[in-house]
């Protein structure tokens, strides 16, 4: 950065401040597109920051200048402090080569950071500078544009000399960012850290720090979790869900997802989707319908179900009592060798229970012949068979296949 070439520059600019704000010993978590370029000052406190893109961690006195229309927000767990100086500035032209100047470095856009030597003093000028603006009058108002050219020549010479150094980007949080913004692609910790300027090894430890698992592992995270998202929202096939979130193969994906979550990527659409389906469905607040209408959405509900049952009773009959008729059919030839066979048979016990292993993995003993039958979502499954259930959801007729 030519900073000789910003001070030539600022040395011909017509300023005009704007706003002077002073948070101080606040929780904030503040985002918002600067009308004008600004000066950031944080004077205490421990705070994420990003501007435009770029993250800062930032845990002592430090300033930063952000351009017009730039993005800023501010995270802080802790209370801080700081400044905000907004401005509008103009280079005047006096020949051809400030012109050059301006057009090249932009010295009201531009984006830079300082950690003072000495904050100390820059902090009395800003103190002066917010008590002056505050009191509105004509003349400590010149005082403030004379006391903030100040602390501009202050700031550009502390980085001139090498007594100030720029701010560090928060690499670990520019490697989270940009994870989550890519999280569609194939991600090589190489070519990660080569973004960021620092050895693989080097990011591998502070990520690794900072959200204790390592950048290959919290991308997985990040890409099951959005696969739970695709699945419940029920829109997309596994196979485009697994092609869409970076992995190789639907099979992959498939193996990947169980192992997070103890569940096949199909088991667990079907199990959050029917959720969904009884909460839209079964309606137990009734706050959208006044009196009148609540009366008729019952009505019309009790009638609905009166159809539903009769056209269920209907359908099941018919091909329970053809499939009947084949098999009685089939089986009609042989019942004779069939009884002769069975008398000869020595008697074995009857098995009366068998285990099952439910979607969680859990492995459960149920009767072989249930006497009472409870179901969640199969009804209609279940009445085909010419089951009737002891407990269930009516609402689930609307989307029974059979």
């Amino acid at each position: 950065m030519n900073y000789d070439a910003y001070m030539l520059l600022w040395q011909n600019a017509n300023i005009q401040l704007k706003q002077i704000d002073y948070i101080s010993n606040t929780d904030v978590r503040m985002t918002k597109v600067l009308k004008n370029s600004a000066f950031l000052i944080m004077t205490a406190g421990d705070a994420e920051i990003i501007i435009d893109e770029q993250p800062y961690h930032v845990q002592r006195f430090s300033i930063f200048h952000i351009g017009k229309s730039k993005f800023l927000h501010i995270t802080a767990p802790t209370s801080i402090s700081y400044f905000l100086i907004s401005y509008k500035g103009d280079v005047i032209y006096k020949d051809a080569f400030m012109q050059h100047l301006q057009i090249q470095y932009q010295p009201f856009q531009t984006t830079f950071s300082c950690i003072p030597a000495n904050p100390v003093a820059l902090h009395t000028i800003l103190q002066d500078i917010y008590s002056k603006w505050q009191s509105g009058s004509i003349q400590e108002h010149l005082s403030v544009k004379a006391s903030f050219y100040e602390f501009v020549y202050r700031v550009f010479r502390e980085l001139a000399e090498g007594q100030g150094e720029p701010h560090d980007i928060d690499r670990a949080e520019a490697a989270r960012l940009y994870i989550e913004q890519n999280i569609h692609e194939s991600l090589s910790i190489q070519a990660l850290a080569d973004l960021l300027n620092i050895s693989a090894r080097h990011l591998l430890r502070i990520f690794k720090a900072r959200y204790e698992v390592g950048p290959q592992i919290y991308l997985q995270q990040l890409r099951i979790e959005k696969a739970k998202h695709y699945l419940v929202d029920n829109q997309y096939g596994i196979k485009e869900i697994a092609i869409s979130l970076g992995f190789e193969d639907e099979y992959y994906f498939s193996r990947v997802f169980k192992k997070a979550t103890n569940m096949a990527p199909s088991n667990f659409r079907l199990k959050y989707t029917s959720n969904l389906f009884e909460i839209t469905i079964t309606n137990e607040n009734h706050f959208q319908y006044n009196k009148n209408q609540l009366a008729q959405a019952k009505q019309f509900e009790n009638e609905e179900n009166n159809i539903m049952m009769k056209k269920i009773s209907r359908h099941v009959k018919i091909p329970f009592l053809l499939s009947l008729f084949v098999l009685l059919a089939a089986c009609g030839e042989d019942t004779k060798q069939s009884v002769e066979h069975k008398e000869n048979e020595p008697k074995s016990e009857e098995v009366k229970t068998r285990t099952v292993t439910d979607d969680s993995g859990r492995q459960v003993e149920i009767p072989v012949k249930a006497e009472r039958v409870v179901t969640d979502w199969y009804l209609g499954q279940i009445l085909a068979l010419d089951v009737i259930p002891v407990g269930a959801k009516t609402a689930n007729l609307d989307f029974a296949a059979f």
